[in-house]
This record gives structure tokens, C-alpha cells and sequence, in this order.
């Protein structure tokens, strides 16, 4: 797959600003779907197009009806207000997917979903695709619901959802509150051992240009080839840094009081109610044995190598010292 015409949604953010980047490499055109007033400072001097539309609020222009591959990618992670998750989420995608159909496009159309759309594993072992979603946050829901919405399209056009894991490296704002802890203490959730599922922002990209060659319909987990205890990433992070920042584990009915100070006092929306939910889990874990059976997939970046270059962007950036 080279020199297609792609479109990118949340083109701006995290990993959109990393994809866009991926595909200007591989010899693709890229135009990037985005708001009017969106921050493109991750895109500046890279040669993009532009669109203007909001995917929850705003008629799309026709001229998104013109590409050969979608990546959508444009979510919402974080709000005080959960109904705003099925908005942007849910109702946005479907407002896109359904635009295109509307156009008689048949764009070959990649959802970038979530693990939370399945939810955590009730005992430790990776969930798969075959797994029934049990996700326990209104952002999972939400997630789960835009799958629906894409696939009910299987037919009318090649869609495929990929579902990441934990993101982190370069760019990332959510990863960042930990490295600034380990300045000083570093607070983890629970009283025992949980384990998560990580990738670095390139091996996810990797997966999701994989996935705009697949067949129709098809769902895919991406995931770290082991899962990690959070005081293995808290180590990495550590040493990455280069502190010896102590733990402090905190018991999961704390994060709810946090959270419910948090909202009532209308704080960060990082600190809600519905993250609360997901950080009392005990296992965020998932495998990615089908994406490397049927797209080629492969984890790349180790973790200690990702935790160290995002450690340094972080100081590149003034963000940490």
C-alpha cells in the first residue's frame, strides 16, 4: 500500500500527529479532518492538506467523500460530562461513517477504538475479540457503541476496528503525570499487583495502517506482548528519569473519593468518576494474536527504549527536568 489518498480524523492530537507522520513517510497524501480552531502545532511544517469539520457538531463537507482510506481516530478521552462521550464518540462516528455512505463513497475506513470497549479481564487472561465486551466506563461504552456503528457499514464499504491498549511516548499528556511523580513520590492504584497492557505510539500506528488492508468487518486488539505490573512501568519510569521516587499505593475506594471531590469541585476531567472505574480494575490485558496472524503485526519498541524517549521529549519540552 503506497501513494493512497488518506484522510485522518484527530489529525492534531497524540496519535493522529504520529500517524499523519507515518504516512507522509510511506509515500501517501494526507489530508487532515480538523476543527477551526483546533491546535495544529504537531503538524506544522509537514506537507497536509487541510479539511475543516466537526464530526459532532458540524455538516461534513462532500469533499470528504474523495479518499481511498479513512483512519478515524478523533475521540473524546476525557470530559466532566459523560453524555459528551456518546456524542463524540458514538454519535460523531456514526455521523462520519454514515456521510460517507450518504456520497457513495466507499473508502476503505479503520476505527481506532479502545481496550476499554471490551473492558478489563475478569481473571488475568488476555481478552480476545471472541471475548462478549464488558466495558465499565461511559468512554468504553461509548467506544463500543461507535464499533457498532462502523460495522453496521461491513457492507457497504471495507471497515475494520482496531482496539489499543495504554498509549504512551512523544506528544502524549495522559503518560505525563507519572513522569512528574517520579520527581517526587509515585502513587499507584490499589493495594495489590494490577497489570496492564502497553504500546508505544508507533507500534499502534503500525497497527492501524495494517488494519486498512484488511477484509471487511474485522476487529483487532493491539497489545504488549506481556503485560506489565504498575510497578514495573513505575521502575521504567524511574530509571528513565533518573530518581529513585518512592511508591505509594492507595486503596481503590480512595480513587472514588477522589473522583467525587474531583467532580464536585469541577476539577481535572482526568480525575472523574468514569476513570476511577477503570483504575480499580485488575487487569487491563488483552492479546494481539489475530493482528499479528492476519495483518503482520508486531510489537517493536521495548518498553524500557519508549519510556526512555518519551522521558526525553518530556525534558526537550521543559516538562520535566
Amino acid at each position: 500500500m503506497s501513494g493512497k489518498k488518506c484522510l485522518v480524523t484527530g489529525a492534531n492530537g497524540f496519535l493522529g500527529s504520529h500517524l499523519v507522520e507515518e504516512l507522509l513517510r510511506q509515500g501517501h497524501e494526507v489530508t487532515c479532518l480538523v476543527r477551526k480552531t483546533s491546535d495544529l502545532r504537531w503538524l506544522e511544517g509537514l506537507k497536509v492538506n487541510y479539511l475543516h469539520g466537526d464530526i459532532a457538531r458540524e455538516p461534513l463537507p462532500e469533499a470528504i467523500g474523495d479518499f481511498e482510506i479513512v483512519f478515524h481516530t478523533a475521540g473524546l478521552i476525557a470530559t466532566k460530562h459523560p453524555k459528551e462521550f456518546y456524542a463524540v464518540n458514538r454519535d460523531g462516528t456514526a455521523r462520519l461513517i454514515t456521510r460517507f455512505a450518504e456520497l457513495g463513497a466507499r473508502p476503505a475506513f479503520v476505527y481506532v477504538s479502545s481496550l476499554a470497549a471490551a473492558g478489563p479481564s475478569p481473571d488475568g487472561t488476555p481478552v480476545t475479540e471472541e471475548s462478549p465486551p464488558r466495558p465499565v466506563s461511559h468512554y468504553g461504552r461509548s467506544k463500543l457503541e461507535a464499533e457498532r456503528e462502523v460495522l453496521k457499514h461491513a457492507e457497504q464499504m471495507t471497515v475494520a476496528v482496531v482496539r489499543p491498549p495504554v498509549i504512551y511516548g512523544p506528544r502524549d499528556r495522559g503518560m505525563l503525570k507519572f513522569f512528574e511523580a517520579a520527581m517526587r513520590i509515585i502513587v499507584l492504584p490499589g493495594l495489590r499487583e494490577k497489570r496492564v497492557s502497553v504500546l508505544h505510539v508507533r507500534d499502534v500506528v503500525s497497527g492501524i495502517i495494517a488494519a486498512a488492508g484488511s477484509k471487511t468487518g474485522e476487529v483487532y486488539f493491539l497489545a504488549s506482548d506481556r503485560a506489565y505490573a504498575w510497578t514495573e512501568l513505575a521502575d521504567a519510569i524511574n530509571r528513565a528519569v533518573g530518581r529513585d521516587a518512592g511508591l505509594l499505593r492507595i486503596p481503590d475506594w480512595s480513587l472514588t473519593v477522589l473522583a467525587a471531590v474531583s467532580s464536585l469541585l469541577k476539577l481535572s476531567p482526568f480525575l472523574s468518576l468514569d476513570k476511577a472505574r477503570e483504575l480499580r480494575q485488575t487487569y487491563w490485558v488483552a492479546s494481539a494474536d489475530k493482528a499479528k496472524r492476519l495483518l503482520g503485526w508486531q510489537e517493536t519498541v521495548d518498553l524500557a527504549t519508549g519510556v526512555e524517549e518519551t522521558a526525553e521529549w518530556y525534558r526537550q519540552q521543559g516538562m520535566i527536568r
